[in-house]
């Protein structure tokens, strides 16, 4: 049963999904405004995308966000769901860091390239420090940016070590980071089992944000360790 409306849900992501590109593709030709990208992806294929998974979405911690205020959102990632979720709880418009496989598939790549996605190369290490500093760059343009800083999905529903990539991207940029929490996704669509996908609450939980005087003299491996443990507790 489970299997069968995993199936039917997928085919239905995909189908909005390529439909949203379609539409977002259309719309920025006619514009010719990169915004217009993130905008759609936001308001137009993000939510329906939740609901097609059944998915509900509860947002905490709104409060600590500033109006006008951009931030490096770090966050875990449980689930490829994880993406539409964020995209619903804040009312800025996000750039992600993905890997560059992503580039490679069809429509998807172009469409992530062309609303100011950041790819990263893990197996090339000049090209993936090209492509944080390409983020910094955006970061210091006043935009906020999301890095998992596990580096993949989690396999198993803890959250693994956090990389050093993101603290490299936030020394250089001198980001004001953004801790953030998002539990129940992983049961709306878990990574490594694409039938078993079910209804769930998701919660994202925004935390402090922790300014670049906080963390920019403390030991890398340290901070790390301590942002792990901060975002891991936000869940308790």
């Amino acid at each position: 049963m489970y299997a069968l409306s995993s199936i039917i849900k997928l085919l239905l992501v995909i189908v909005w999904s390529m439909t949203s590109i379609i539409i977002a593709t259309l719309t920025y030709f006619l514009c010719f405004q990169p915004n217009v990208m993130l905008y759609l992806a936001k308001h137009l294929w993000a939510r329906p995308v939740i609901m097609i998974l059944l998915g509900r979405i509860k947002v905490y911690g709104k409060e600590n966000l500033k109006k006008g205020e951009h931030y490096l959102i770090m966050a875990n990632h449980a689930s490829y769901s994880d993406i539409p979720a964020l995209f619903r709880s804040v009312d800025f418009y996000l750039h992600f860091i993905a890997k560059a496989e992503l580039r490679k598939v069809p429509f998807l790549g172009w469409y992530m390239a062309m609303s100011g996605m950041i790819f990263i190369d893990r197996q090339n290490k000049t090209k993936s420090r090209e492509s944080l500093a390409d983020a910094g760059e955006l970061i210091k343009q006043g935009k906020s940016v999301v890095i998992f800083p596990e580096g993949t999905t989690s396999k198993d529903g803890e959250i693994g070590t956090f990389k050093k990539g993101g603290m490299h991207l936030a020394l250089a940029s001198e980001s004001t980071i953004l801790p953030v929490r998002i539990k129940g996704s992983r049961r709306l669509w878990p990574s490594n089992n694409y039938f078993n996908l079910r209804s769930s609450k998701v919660e994202v939980i925004i935390g402090e944000p922790i300014p670049y005087r906080a963390y920019k003299d403390r030991e890398l491996e340290d901070f790390l360790t301590d942002l792990r443990q901060q975002i891991i507790e936000m869940g308790n």
